[in-house]
């Protein structure tokens, strides 16, 4: 990529999130992923990962809070660490003409003495000329549920998308994500220091979309 197209497309992003009234920071971060969900929806293993979290709930609501991180449920693979960053390698490197690169991938189990099966999380550098983020992943296993699909809109500003303009991508009902946030308030109990699973229970049910 040349310095001159890398200025362009990252005048363009200053545009969009002077626009929109967006930290410009925060918006290429949620790009970064965008990148990833492209990456991901355009590879042979996109039906075994399960889009949650807050990249998904803010879909569904007004969060009024950004997610650094996506969390996937991950269904019909292995949690073999081996396996896994050997998936996550073949999801990385599939081509996109963006610009963007993703790089240094690292797996590792995440502790969780409590669950049945444990999560694992990878992290890994996304390139785009000179600028470095770094992106974390959540992959959790062994829950059931019935996916669903949504198409998710992309970046983009009054003069259109900045580069795709949707995705669409296997992701967990809204009524999943509520169970779940429930579960872990009535796990943790008193304990439970995760204001934002009170939050987002409030929001959702104030929403009416349920």
């Amino acid at each position: 990529m040349t310095t001159s197209l890398e200025h362009s497309f990252k005048s363009r992003l200053r545009n969009i999130a002077r626009e929109k009234r967006l930290d410009p920071a925060q918006l290429w971060r949620d790009l970064v992923l965008e990148r990833f969900l492209v990456r991901l929806c355009k590879s042979k293993h996109a039906s075994h990962f399960i889009l949650k979290g807050g990249v998904l709930l803010a879909h569904y609501v007004k969060l009024n809070r950004h997610t650094k991180d996506l969390d996937f449920l991950v269904q019909r693979l292995s949690n073999e660490i081996s396996t896994l960053k050997e998936v996550l390698t073949d999801v990385i490197k599939m081509p996109v003409n963006d610009g963007f690169r993703f790089t240094d991938l690292k797996v590792n189990n995440l502790p969780h003495p409590h669950m049945k099966y444990p999560g694992v999380r990878a992290n890994m550098w996304s390139l785009f000329g000179k600028t470095r983020f770094q992106v974390n992943i959540d992959l959790g296993f062994g829950d059931v549920i019935t996916p669903s699909t949504m198409i998710i809109p992309l970046t983009r500003g009054s003069k259109g998308a900045l580069l795709e303009s949707e995705v669409e991508i296997t992701c967990y009902p809204k009524e999943f994500i509520f169970a779940e946030k429930l579960e872990a308030i009535v796990y943790h109990g008193a304990n439970n220091s995760r204001m934002k699973d009170f939050h987002d229970l409030s929001v959702l049910i104030r929403s009416g979309i349920l």
